[in-house]
Order: C-alpha cells, then sequence, then structure tokens
C-alpha cells in the first residue's frame, strides 16, 4: 500500500499492488519536482516494495518537452524503524534527504521473474483514492497530512 505526494501536496493512496492507479496532478511551474510516497507491506512482516512511474510536461506550451521517470537505483529511502516525525516531514519538498540511501533494486518491472511479474499486473485506472491517504490500519504508522494536489479529470 502507499500514499503519493507532489511537491508537498497529497495526491492519493492505493492498496493493491496488482491495481496500478493513474493520477494527472496539476501544480505551478516550477524548476523541481519533488515524489514523495510511503509505501507500507501491510501489518506482516514481508520486505516492502515500491514500482512507480510517471510523466512530466509543461501543459501551457504549446509543444512541451515531456520527461519520463521510474523508480530505479537513483531513488532515496528512509528506513521503515525511523522515527514518525522524519517520515512526516520527508514529504515537505524542501526536505534534505542527504542521509537516506539509494534504493535496492530487486528486478525491472519487466522481468517476468520479478515478484511482481508484468503479466499479473492489470492496466493503470485513474486512482481511487484521490486526496486519502493510508490511515488508520493496524500496526501501520498513518500517512502524513498534507494539503491536497490539485488533480485534473481526464
Amino acid at each position: 500500500m502507499y500514499t503519493l505526494y507532489v511537491n508537498g501536496k497529497l495526491v492519493g493512496s492505493g492498496q493493491q499492488w496488482r491495481e496500478p492507479d493513474l493520477y494527472t496532478v496539476k501544480f505551478p511551474a516550477t524548476p523541481r519536482v519533488v515524489i514523495a510516497i510511503v509505501a507500507s507491506q501491510g501489518p506482516v512482516g514481508y520486505d516492502i516494495g515500491l514500482i512507480a512511474a510517471g510523466k512530466l510536461w509543461d501543459s501551457d506550451k504549446p509543444d512541451p518537452i515531456v520527461v519520463d521517470f521510474g523508480t530505479d537505483a537513483q531513488w532515496v529511502t528512509l528506513d521503515g524503524d525511523s522515527t514518525l516525525a522524519a517520515r512526516a516531514t520527508f514529504v515537505d519538498p524542501s526536505f534534505v534527504d542527504a542521509s537516506w540511501k539509494n534504493s535496492h533494486v530487486v528486478a525491472a518491472y519487466t522481468d517476468s521473474k520479478s515478484p511482481w511479474s508484468v503479466k499479473e499486473v492489470k492496466e493503470a485506472v485513474v486512482g481511487k483514492a484521490v486526496g486519502k491517504r493510508i490511515m488508520g490500519m493496524v500496526k501501520i504508522p498513518d500517512a502524513p497530512e498534507a494539503a491536497l494536489a490539485e488533480i485534473w479529470k481526464l
């Protein structure tokens, strides 16, 4: 399960890893876009994994440059045992993540031997939990509160 933030704003959440969610977020022009995700496996003791991908573009330009991005070893992660206070501040775009570790890539998304095997994953749909965060679950810390992002309805 996850809760997604873009530039400090709450976008949405989801709990079904085989059912990817799709969001279109509008935000003011900025030289830097910060994507923060709280991920949890649930109350059981399995390893936590995360896969995310997206596109960025300037919708004010008639022929915008599209930038594709996705999770890889360049993404940084905070150990799940870290304090809740540190977790709550990391969604802020000015948060300094210099002490965080690079993530560990288990397998490529397209690798048929990966734990999430592409054959089992459904087509992405518009997120069902837009503007909601993971909270109130047994043995899982609540995702941080934040102002809501502006979501475009396509």
